[in-house]
């Protein structure tokens, strides 16, 4: 009577796990999948909302400036290298 109880039970897990991979875990994922495309799209709608501009409209991007650094250099020189020439 125990060991009938016992693949009474294994059979009632086997079952269920085998209904939440085949059901419930392929429309969880898909929840999941759909909302992370709305949430790009949004993000997607919206860089595009904010790259569009009226016609004549002109925008200049520039770095700000730096100042000396403490060596007497100027930051956007950048740094010397020495090499040979091979020939």
């Amino acid at each position: 009577m125990v060991l009938l109880r016992i693949l009474l039970i294994f059979a009632l897990f086997y079952y269920l796990f085998r209904l939440l991979f085949r059901v419930v875990l392929p429309w969880f994922l898909a929840r999941r999948l759909r909302k992370m495309q709305e949430q790009h799209g949004s993000r997607f709608d919206n860089f595009r909302q904010q790259q569009q501009k009226q016609e004549g409209e002109v925008t200049i991007h520039t770095a700000p400036k730096k100042g000396h650094s403490g060596s007497g250099k100027v930051a956007d020189e950048g740094e010397y290298v020495d090499y040979e020439e091979i020939k």
